[in-house]
């Protein structure tokens, strides 16, 4: 049996250092008067997500309503920072989720088990966010990564080819934003600083890449004061 639930490309927990590590790099401090009076962005991140070959695949469509205080700027950048361990302020809705594992060799009978899950409705989660966006007001370029995940699980409803039916526990694990930690991206063009969209396909790491995962998004954010 093929009863293994497995999350998304990046582990919330494992992969929140390289998102500290992002934060570093660009000296963001945590500055709460700041915050308040520079505002923050608003909006949402609707997330086609893919990954894995033909032995195992996982799937994802999803809207984010995300909410990033800006905590630092002046006349050549901003920067926000966003560190949302107890969920409070973002949400992930769910409405697609499925996987596909396929044992990789034959059983003593000949037989390739498979298993097959998908979400039958739509749920919302809580979403915690850990990461930074930064706006160069120079160039009039941007670029942001955020570690995203949340603590509570989907449910699937699923298939096993040798058991049947059962169900199983998702966890819910992502990178989203313009790029990979440790990827040397350039940024994205921007005509408004106050008002940020774009469709865009993540630029993965060696790790991604390996994994054939493909992260699709389309995000509409807008400065609040």
């Amino acid at each position: 049996m093929l009863h293994t639930p497995r999350p998304l490309h990046a582990p919330w927990r494992r992969h929140a250092a390289l998102a500290g590590l992002l934060l570093c790099a660009l000296a963001v401090a945590p500055l709460p008067a700041a915050a308040q009076a520079l505002g923050r962005y608003v909006g949402t991140v609707k997330i086609s997500y893919g990954e894995g070959g033909t032995v195992q695949r996982w799937a994802m469509q999803a809207v984010a309503k995300v909410m990033i205080p800006v905590t630092r700027g002046d006349k050549d950048r901003s920067f926000a920072q966003y560190e949302d361990p107890d969920e409070k302020a973002s949400t992930l809705l769910v409405t697609q989720y499925t996987t596909h594992r396929r044992a990789a060799s034959p059983d003593t009978g000949g037989r390739i088990s498979t298993n097959d899950c998908t979400l039958t409705k739509p749920v919302e989660l809580p979403l915690g966010l850990f990461g930074g966006l930064v706006i160069d007001h120079k160039s009039k370029r941007y670029h942001m990564m955020f570690v995203a995940g949340s603590s509570q699980t989907l449910k699937l409803d699923c298939v096993d080819s040798e058991s049947g039916k059962h169900r199983e526990d998702q966890v819910v694990d992502f990178t989203l934003g313009t790029h990979e930690a440790g990827v040397n991206f350039p940024g994205l063009p921007y005509t408004d600083a106050a008002h940020l969209t774009a469709k865009h396909t993540m630029v993965l790491g060696p790790g991604g890449t390996s994994k054939h995962v493909d992260t699709v998004q389309e995000w509409d954010l807008q400065l609040q004061r």
